[in-house]
């Protein structure tokens, strides 16, 4: 029986995804990667480095994205190889820094294999469930073979060469559209069974502006250029010709006129844009018209403070627990429980509907945070269940939303302006994770020697963090009730310009 292309293509982004993303850096302990490492570069990276790659994933495409991502990270690997684990010099945050960066190409290259299948948000929820899932690669090398940071790093750099081909055979040049495959190398092999295999790069929609270098600013009725020379003549051909002062007073209102008719048009142009962007039906606007909607405002919010607690949560548990078995389970737990869940996850959330799925990630963020204030061992545990379905919904919930409510052309850019926030807000991490005032303490037990200076110093902290998930949970309701909520199904591709009518393009906006 002849293969099915798209399972093909999913096996390949699920090998890379598994061993060529960011989400290995999650496993920084077992490789000696100092936790103040993983809060100043490899948090802040995360969302700096995808929201960049996302912008560059529009313009160059999946293949050239993944490969080169591939290599950078190997780049990354090779530093971190040279280095003593305990490390924190420049080397140390550079090779985590290029690791995590090159690492988003195969990732966000990904899930356009999703656009293939009649349910998207089925194959990545599995993708973001082995990018959860490869946090562990680092501790089950470490554990089951022995091997040391030195090694483990040296065996990731021929998995990123590894990467690099496969990415260079199996992922598309171009997206792939709902339905439909883009140019991707390994169509010449297994023929695939949609119809339109192949989608060509779409011209830019004209906006009627000249193309050229720029027009003459005047011109007469001869059609000679008029340069202007001084404040009171100008040249025509070879004459100089003096202008009556008058004909200047004219000109200066007849520029007024033409300056308030454009700010005339370019407010109308903006309040167009915002009446689009509250319509509700947003898959076929301009990226300004979506970036400006309350669906686009709303998920961002959601998912910088899901995200960003999310990391704070994991570097900081096993210290406020302080048990020797919580501590050397916490990192299995914590990243294998959300691949687990990831199984199910994606049909929780096309039965719930966005609404109550977000609402859900929200409740699960605050739970956490509360169970953890306990600082006991059988609920810690508890908050660790909480962790993992608030990661899984995280990472599951943002990106099937981003194209099944805003179609797929401008899914890069979208991608890129949310996690470029996420990343400025996840620098706070570092400010707020000394409000727990973790110090050194005798009988400390879990990697760092560090655990919570006195009871009240944490549980304030962590009842302060549930209580910011508020406004995430206030952002479901809304979104419940909302008329237009649609639950997951594959999107239709924009077919407006990204310039809206009027004066956005006389403007040169």
């Amino acid at each position: 029986m002849a293969m099915d292309l798209k399972f093909v293509l999913l096996v390949i982004v699920c090998w890379n995804t598994l061993f060529c993303t960011a989400g290995n850096i999650f496993g920084f302990a077992a490789i000696g990667i100092p936790l103040e490492v993983f809060l100043l570069t490899g948090g802040p990276m995360l969302s700096i480095a995808t929201a960049v790659v996302a912008t560059l994933l529009d313009i160059y495409g999946p293949r050239i994205l993944a490969t080169c991502g591939c290599i950078i990270s190997g780049i990354g690997y090779a530093l971190l190889a040279i280095t003593a684990p305990g490390d924190a010099s420049v080397a140390v945050h550079l090779g985590v820094a290029l690791m995590i960066f090159g690492s988003f190409g195969p990732y966000l290259g990904a899930f356009n294999v999703g656009n293939v299948f009649p349910a998207p948000e089925q194959p990545i929820t599995l993708i973001t469930g082995l990018f959860i899932f490869s946090g562990l690669n680092y501790n089950i090398i470490h554990d089951t073979f022995g091997l040391e940071r030195k090694t483990i790093c040296s065996i990731y750099v021929a998995l990123q060469a590894l990467g690099a081909i496969l990415s260079a055979v199996g992922y598309p040049a171009t997206p792939h559209l709902p339905g439909k495959y883009g140019d991707v190398l390994m169509a010449r092999l297994i023929p695939p069974k949609l119809a339109g295999a192949v989608v060509l790069p779409q011209a830019a929609p004209s906006d009627g502006s000249p193309r050229g270098p720029g027009a003459p600013l005047l011109q007469d009725a001869s059609g000679d250029c008029i340069q202007a020379v001084s404040g009171d003549a100008v040249r025509k051909g070879a004459f100089l010709v003096a202008v009556p002062d008058v004909w200047r007073k004219k000109e200066h209102n007849e520029m007024k006129l033409s300056n308030k008719s454009r700010w005339r048009r370019i407010s109308e142009g903006f309040d167009d844009v915002i009446t689009r962007s509250r319509s509700g039906s947003l898959s076929e606007e301009s990226l300004l018209v979506q970036v400006l909607s309350p669906e686009y405002i709303g998920i961002v919010i959601w998912y910088c403070l899901n995200l960003t607690w999310c990391v704070l949560f994991f570097g900081n548990i096993g210290p406020q627990i302080n048990e020797a078995h919580f501590c050397g389970r916490v990192n299995y737990f914590g990243s294998g429980g959300p691949a687990l869940l990831s199984v199910v996850v994606g049909t929780i959330i096309s039965q719930l509907g966005w609404g109550l799925a977000t609402l859900a990630g929200s409740a699960a963020c605050a739970a956490m945070f509360v169970l953890a204030a306990a600082q006991t061992v059988i609920l810690g545990y508890l908050a660790i269940f909480a962790f993992c379905l608030q990661r899984s919904l995280t990472f599951a919930i943002f990106f099937s939303y981003i194209p099944a409510t805003f179609g797929s052309a401008n899914y890069g850019r979208l991608i890129a302006v949310a996690t470029l926030i996420s990343g400025v807000f996840g620098l706070a991490n570092g400010p707020i994770n000394t409000a727990y005032t973790l110090v050194p303490r005798s009988d400390a037990v879990c990697a760092g020697e560090v655990a919570c200076e006195s009871w009240s110093s944490c549980a304030l902290a962590d009842f302060a963090l549930a209580l910011t998930m508020l406004p995430a949970m206030l952002y479901s309701w809304w979104l419940v009730r909302r008329s237009s909520t649609l639950k997951p199904s594959p999107a239709s591709s924009p077919k407006r310009s990204d310039t809206p009518p009027g004066a956005f393009s006389s403007a040169g906006a």
